[in-house]
């Protein structure tokens, strides 16, 4: 999912897993941008929604995997 906006334009995924998976669902959103023709800027950003407070078990746990894109000109 790609999201655009006023403030930040984003390319994200929510990702519910053991956070040793998250390199490769980053190089699948990368993979993915680039087929788009999307343009990254800067690199990935994982926010942790729920994780080892939250859940004993790795494969409950949640992160927003995002790649920041260029902002296209006017």
């Amino acid at each position: 999912m790609c999201r655009t906006g006023r403030r930040r334009r984003l390319c994200a995924s929510f990702f519910h897993g053991d956070y040793d998976e998250i390199p490769v669902v980053r190089e699948r959103l990368v993979a993915y941008a680039r087929q788009q023709g999307l343009k990254l800027k800067r690199t990935c950003r994982n926010i942790y929604l729920e994780g080892p407070p939250h859940h004993k078990d790795k494969l409950k746990f949640v992160t927003q995997v995002a790649l920041p894109l260029v902002q296209d000109e006017l």
